[in-house]
């Protein structure tokens, strides 16, 4: 059984053509496309397929059903643990609660300065490379970091560097500050010690160090790196405004 139109339009409106967690806009957005994501797996054995009641949910209806940006549909269903039944569901309701009050909750450009929008976007053009890495690369790639992603990862950490770019808004201050704390972490976590320098980058040096230990470095970092997805889509939310 498919989802019907009927139903996928409903959910589009419902959400406001928003990826319910990052509220990027997914409606009219060129380069990030809108994904339809089961709260409960279409199979048994996808994320979240083997509940108690499964039998009584309908999967492909509206209410197993969350509007996501393909990094978050990724997330939700690699993070099982966290992404629960019970946290999709509390994760949707609340933002088509937010969509019925966008009037008065939705953060604009136009009501920022001129001076802050051109901070804003010279702080995800600086910091570009990075982000890039972080947002279509870290899942596939997590091993290896270019060299241009990881030295403005390590400027985006240095507050003295990075407070060029910090605009007058304290609403934006706070994500801009997001990013920059979890930046200082995941360079914490990186030991320069465990990877080698070669020309296309940083690359974990395998010949040395133990896989489990590779792994436990991306499991540390992945929190960080998720949280900094979050709140760069954010910022790119706010300029498409």
């Amino acid at each position: 059984m498919a989802i019907s139109e009927s139903t996928k339009k409903k959910l589009f409106l419902k959400s406001g053509g928003m990826c319910a967690i990052c509220r990027i806009n997914l409606a009219d957005n060129n380069i990030i496309a809108a994904e339809i994501a089961h709260i409960i797996a279409q199979n048994i054995n996808g994320p979240r397929g083997n509940v108690a009641n499964r039998d009584f949910v309908d999967i492909d209806g509206y209410d197993n059903l969350i509007l996501l940006c393909p990094t978050h549909h990724t997330m939700i269903d690699r993070d099982v643990d966290i992404y629960t039944v019970e946290k999709l569901k509390e994760i949707k309701y609340l933002h088509e609660e937010w969509v019925k009050n966008i009037p008065n909750n939705s953060y604009k450009k136009d009501i920022l300065g001129s001076e802050d929008i051109t901070k804003l976007n010279s702080f995800l053009k600086r910091f570009h490379n990075f982000f890039h890495y972080v947002l279509n690369d870290y899942v596939e790639i997590a091993c290896q970091i270019p060299s241009d992603a990881f030295t403005e990862m390590e400027f985006l950490a240095n507050y003295g560097f990075y407070q060029q770019f910090r605009v007058y808004d304290r609403n934006i201050n706070v994500i801009q500050d997001n990013i920059h704390k979890n930046a200082i972490e995941v360079c914490n976590i990186f030991e320069l010690n465990l990877y080698e320098g070669n020309d296309i980058g940083v690359i974990f040096n395998h010949n040395n160090k133990k896989n489990i230990s590779v792994n436990q470095k991306k499991n540390k970092i992945r929190p960080f790196l998720d949280e900094i997805i979050n709140d760069y889509l954010k910022i790119k939310n706010i300029l498409e405004y």
